[in-house]
């Protein structure tokens, strides 16, 4: 149980890089939690937990996509699939890295900037909502946003560089 509490992150935004509905990518974490927990006499203490537990991520996945490939919600194919796994697997390390840095990032703006971009992407605000809150127009907002977003590229940009 250790080990799924340190690696849960990891196996979250796995599912998060191949699932690109929120509610259906947290419900796929849930399944797998449970067949994690159903399955942990399975695993054995001197093999590598995360590949273990991808797999069972992975399966769940490709459950999720059969499921739905017959109401035409989905438009991916178990190859787009499988290599989006591969891609996903490969590119972890380094998506960490660029989290690591963006969350670096978040840390140095100012608390309105931060509470802006927490609104728009955390809370999955709308633009008009916020407009309306703040006394200002929808296109201020944009332009705020958008500074704002640019602001944390150029940080993420030489945090990598620097790296």
């Amino acid at each position: 149980m250790n080990y799924y509490i340190k690696y849960e992150p990891k196996i979250r935004s796995y599912i998060q890089r191949l699932v690109f509905d929120s509610t259906d990518a947290e419900d796929i974490m849930q399944s797998t939690a449970m067949l994690l927990w159903k399955k942990h006499d399975q695993f054995k203490a001197d093999q590598a937990f995360l590949p273990w537990a991808y797999k069972f991520a992975y399966n769940e996945i490709r459950n999720y996509y059969r499921k739905h490939e017959k109401s035409k919600k989905l438009l991916l194919d178990p190859d787009c699939i499988d290599q989006l796994a591969d891609t996903s697997l490969k590119n972890s390390s380094q998506l960490e890295e660029l989290k690591a840095s963006l969350d670096d990032c978040l840390y140095k703006l100012d608390n309105s900037d931060r509470r802006l971009i927490e609104y728009r992407y955390c809370e999955d605000g709308k633009i008009n909502d916020l407009a309306e809150k703040q006394k200002t127009t929808p296109n201020a907002l944009s332009k705020a946003l958008q500074k704002i977003r640019q602001k944390l590229h150029i940080c993420v940009r030489s945090n990598q560089e620097h790296s």
